[in-house]
């Protein structure tokens, strides 16, 4: 039988560069409604994967929510802003 991170990598496009033991529970990063306007959401995230995946935190994301991993898409470091 595969391991569970084998079946999670399974998965095809993004799903496969997933390292779930690198993913934070959303406890954790404080993942939640945003409490402020200025908050920034998990689709403008650098780190989201859309529909509902991050790469940051573990399970289903929902596009609307925050926490305190958030990161500008495009902004330093950034995949946009590597070339990926």
């Amino acid at each position: 039988m595969a391991r569970r991170s084998e079946r999670y990598l399974s998965g095809v496009g993004m799903m496969a560069n997933y390292i779930p033991s690198r993913q934070m529970l959303k406890s954790d990063a404080g993942y939640g409604p945003p409490q402020d306007p200025s908050d920034g959401l998990c689709k403008a995230c650098d780190y989201f994967v859309g529909p509902n995946k991050c790469e940051k935190v573990m399970g289903d994301i929902a596009p609307y929510m925050t926490c305190d991993l958030w990161e500008p898409q495009g902004g330093p470091g950034s995949n946009e802003e590597m070339g990926y």
